[in-house]
């Protein structure tokens, strides 16, 4: 079978998955995804990559995207790094709309750097834990994180001749990552908790206000899965749990997607646990988040 039709099977089945159980075995399929995009060992010519060849088309610039979005959504999501590190997939069609994250791309793109800040930060506390390492390491770790912080507080999307559900779709992604980069510095970079808490609440509000003003039933909305789940696991308002609660169930009106089940089941349970919410000032309280309540459940969230 051809290389493109065999990721083309694996993305499929991880689609299908991920919408009838949405908690397990779609991740399996990705990683079969990845074993097609990895280079052979027994291969030094770069011109055979199977990125590169599979570039060459249309249908197979169309794979590439659609790979490296699950990827990267699931490196959130399974809280380690995308399986395929790099920009193979942002070519020249960045401005033509994709099927799940609109004009989005290069936003896509950062969140998946952040997931690699984020593995980055673990390792080096593993490190440091050993006696390995001291903390001189972590200058560069906060210049990439603060490189990354300026280039998603200065993008914007191309609103020329724009649907304007694409360009909220965009700003609800940018607003996303936002809160996952700074979710991994509140992780790891305590010194700047407050700030950082503050920084999480306007993202929230952002998105809460961008899903009150996307027009229900469009097609947009069905791609708003990611930037919903990850405000509503820093929620902490009634209005705002309200808002991420009706539109992550409106989502399901007229379908029912286990994936989006999943994501209410977990967010309702974290909103019943004292401690949730983006006010984690307070270090002597026990403080639960969204990938604890998935993790004693033992499920693979599908935010997408």
């Amino acid at each position: 079978m051809a290389r493109a039709m065999r990721l083309a099977v694996t993305l499929v089945l991880c689609s299908m998955e991920s919408i009838s159980c949405g908690t397990d075995n779609w991740n399996h399929h990705l990683s079969g995804a990845a074993a097609c995009l990895q280079e052979s060992k027994s291969v030094t010519d770069t011109t055979q990559d199977p990125k590169v060849l599979l570039s060459s088309s249309y249908e197979g610039r169309w794979l590439l995207r659609n790979f490296a979005y699950h990827d990267i959504i699931m490196s959130v999501s399974l809280d380690q790094r995308p399986q395929v590190a790099g920009d193979y997939w942002c070519l020249e069609e960045e401005l033509v709309a994709d099927p799940y994250f609109g004009l989005a791309a290069r936003v896509i793109f950062l969140i998946g750097e952040i997931s690699h800040l984020n593995a980055d930060f673990v390792a080096l506390e593993a490190a440091g834990a050993r006696g390995q390492v001291a903390s001189g390491p972590m200058i560069p770790l906060s210049r990439r994180s603060r490189h990354l912080e300026a280039q998603l507080r200065e993008w914007k999307c191309q609103t020329y001749n724009r649907d304007e559900s694409l360009v909220l779709l965009a700003e609800a992604y940018r607003h996303g990552a936002l809160i996952h980069l700074y979710r991994t510095l509140r992780r790891h970079v305590p010194t700047h908790r407050e700030a950082i808490c503050r920084k999480i609440s306007e993202s929230v509000a952002a998105i809460c206000g961008i899903s009150k003003t996307m027009a229900r039933g469009c097609y947009a909305e069905t791609s708003m899965i990611f930037p919903l789940f990850i405000a509503g696991g820093e929620a902490d308002t009634a209005e705002e749990v309200d808002i991420v609660r009706e539109a992550l169930c409106s989502l399901n009106t007229s379908r029912r997607f286990r994936n989006v089940e999943a994501c209410v089941v977990v967010l309702d349970e974290l909103w019943q646990q004292p401690g949730s919410g983006v006010d984690r000032s307070d270090k002597s309280k026990v403080h639960i988040d969204w990938l604890d309540v998935a993790k004693r459940r033992g499920w693979k969230m599908a935010l997408f």
